[in-house]
């Protein structure tokens, strides 16, 4: 990738090593990795990528794709309710979204992507021919993605419950209670062959 705008970021990038703190940052790739050093004036950074292999490498700046965390000091975390209330309130303003996610129709998530996704399955066969390739583009990240989500979604809720009390707490374990069955019946399908 030939990106010479990405330079600008070498400042950051020696500032963050200096300090100790590693950048996570895309590095061979469309993975995130770790620069934990650099060469010279920075442009060029020491870095392990997802993958492992050849790590750790030297990387040029100018060839990495444009994905650069640089952390900040340490604060202390919130409170396990306020973590639970935004949590919730982000799900549930995605569950709501109307259109699709950065103003593109085409991505959509929450039930405006389920809705979407049930029609498409309840009707494949109106689908053009030409246009099923795009529906079968499913990769196993894409499906591992899926299934990982609702795992993840699962345990965090089942760990918050005993935050709430009530019917608040009955209803976070319910919801953790769908979203293990459908990462059950998620894992089934795995086993059948048919992701």
């Amino acid at each position: 990738m030939d990106n010479p705008h990405i330079e600008r970021y070498a400042a950051g990038v020696v500032e963050s090593i200096e300090a100790g703190l590693p950048v996570p940052a895309y590095v061979g790739g469309w993975n995130v990795g770790v620069i934990y050093g650099y060469e010279g004036d920075g442009s060029t950074t020491l870095a392990r990528g997802y993958f492992g292999g050849e790590d750790p490498r030297s990387v040029a700046l100018k060839d990495m794709p444009p994905f650069f965390v640089f952390l900040g000091g340490y604060d202390d975390p919130p409170a396990d309710m306020d973590v639970l209330r935004r949590t919730l309130e982000i799900a549930v303003e995605h569950w709501r979204e109307d259109g699709g996610a950065w103003n593109e129709t085409k991505y959509v998530h929450g039930k405006a992507a389920y809705d979407r996704w049930l029609a498409a399955l309840d009707d494949v066969d109106s689908i053009p021919v030409d246009d099923l390739a795009g529906f079968r583009h499913v990769s196993m990240w894409t499906y591992e993605t899926l299934f990982n989500a609702r795992e993840a979604a699962g345990q965090f809720l089942r760990s918050q419950a005993p935050v709430l009390d009530g019917e608040a707490r009955d209803a976070v374990t319910r919801a953790a209670d769908f979203y293990e069955e459908e990462h059950a019946l998620l894992m089934e399908s795995l086993g059948q062959g048919s992701a």
